[in-house]
């Protein structure tokens, strides 16, 4: 009995080590898998996946970052579990990898994901990125000529000096993202939540609601959104410059500074409803066109030879 008293005392004692483990990274480049039983991994130097490597992180990683670090993707990040109902379905469950830093001790925060020519096999699975803070842009990711894939994922409390509070991508990058939530995020410049110039943007099934600086702001783009929200942003809802934008089964609603803005764009709606008690819905400027069928919108204001057709649409004045 004794002996039996004394394992299951060395067993919990073990468990309570385990819980308690927690695995340091000084910096520098990284590879190899990150996994649950390591988590979680505390980051104190900024780190980089180089070209030809591969960091795979499982689901249950916790990452914090111990002071203001970034973690460059040049290789390939695969975080989580890549399945294709991820990519396409609406029923994906919470967030189970965390990429945070603690604010308490490390009040300047992280300094975000950044993928910089990175390859395109990277992607992000049931993420949420957290209190990361950028001098720059893109204050959760930033993305240069590269691929992003985001899948069952939140960026929120994330902020840029400059545009992009949550994700910011330039140079001929495609940014993909299903099923995310993008909520209380931060730019000083443009894009509260997303700023991408010429690029492409896809989002399916996506929450944009309460970042600053507004929704989306998109220069020289193809935007395609189906079933996204973008609600209660400071700012206005989608700001699209000689873009072409296509927006399916969408609510653009009660946006601080509007819910539409066009500049020399296309907008091509259908099913889909702008709605804002003190703005017009959609202003169209230097010959923009616009193309609704079956939406309801808050008034069009146009100028500057901008042209408007529509089908089984109620506009409000």
């Amino acid at each position: 009995m004794k002996s039996l008293t004394i394992n299951l005392c060395a067993l919990l004692l073990l468990g309570v080590f385990s819980a308690r483990a927690e695995t340091t990274i000084a910096g520098g480049e990284v590879s190899g898998k990150w996994t649950r039983e390591a988590s979680p991994y505390v980051v104190g130097g900024d780190l980089t996946i180089p070209k030809e490597a591969k960091l795979k992180i499982e689901p249950g990683v916790t990452v914090t970052f111990a002071g203001y670090y970034s973690l460059t993707v040049q290789g390939t990040l695969e975080a989580g579990e890549r399945k294709s109902k991820l990519f396409s379905g609406k029923d994906i469950e919470h967030p189970t990898i965390l990429f945070t830093a603690d604010l308490e001790s490390n009040p300047a925060g992280w300094s975000g994901l950044r993928f910089i020519g990175s390859d395109d096999d990277s992607y992000l699975s049931r993420v949420r990125i957290e209190r990361a803070r950028t001098q720059g842009s893109g204050g959760g990711i930033y993305c240069e000529n590269a691929e992003l894939n985001l899948a069952g994922c939140e960026i929120r409390d994330c902020a840029a000096a400059e545009n992009g509070g949550a994700i910011a991508a330039i140079g001929a990058s495609e940014v993909n993202l299903a099923n995310v939530s993008l909520k209380d995020n931060r730019a000083d410049g443009r894009g509260g939540a997303i700023d991408i110039a010429d690029g492409e943007l896809n989002l399916a099934n996506v929450e944009i609601e309460g970042n600053h600086g507004g929704g989306i702001y998109a220069d020289g783009c193809e935007v395609n959104l189906a079933n996204v929200s973008i609600s209660g942003n400071d700012g206005a809802g989608i700001a699209a410059e000689r873009c072409r934008v296509n927006l399916a089964n969408c609510s653009v609603s009660d946006n601080a500074g509007g819910g539409i803005h066009l500049v020399a764009s296309e907008l091509s709606m259908a099913n889909a409803n702008v709605s804002d008690a003190e703005h017009r819905g959609i202003l169209a400027r230097d010959a923009s066109e616009i193309s609704l069928v079956n939406c309801s919108v808050d008034g069009v204001d146009r100028d500057g030879g901008s042209t408007l057709t529509k089908l089984n649409t109620s506009i409000r004045d």
